[in-house]
C-alpha cells in the first residue's frame, strides 16, 4: 500500500526565527504547489529587519557546499547558514560573550 506521507503546514507568522527554522528542517522541493510568484517590487521589507552578511566562497568551496548540500537533500544556502550559526553559537558560548 503506498501512502503520502503527510507534510507539517507552513508556519502562518511574521517570526523570522520560526520561519528560519521551518525551512532549515523543510525542502522546499515538498511545498512547491502551496508557493506563490511574487514580484519584488511588490514586498517591502523594513530595514530594521535585515542583518545580513555577505559571504564569498572560493568555486572549489562553492562546489562543495552545493554538492554535500544535494546529498543531504538541503538548499546549500540553508546548509551553510545552519553550520554558520552552530559555530558561532559554539564559539560564542567559549568565549562566555553576552
Amino acid at each position: 500500500m503506498n501512502k503520502k506521507r503527510q507534510k507539517d503546514p507552513i508556519p502562518d507568522t511574521d517570526d523570522r526565527e520560526v520561519i528560519a527554522e521551518f525551512w532549515d528542517t523543510h525542502s522546499i522541493a515538498d511545498y512547491l504547489d502551496e508557493l506563490t510568484v511574487v514580484d519584488p517590487k511588490d514586498v517591502y521589507i523594513s530595514p530594521h529587519l535585515l542583518s545580513e552578511i555577505v559571504v564569498s566562497l572560493d568555486p572549489e568551496t562553492s562546489s562543495k557546499l552545493m554538492k554535500v548540500g544535494k546529498k543531504k537533500r538541503v538548499d546549500p544556502i540553508v546548509l551553510a547558514r545552519r553550520w554558520i550559526t552552530d559555530l558561532v553559537n559554539k564559539e560564542f558560548k567559549q568565549y562566555s560573550l553576552s
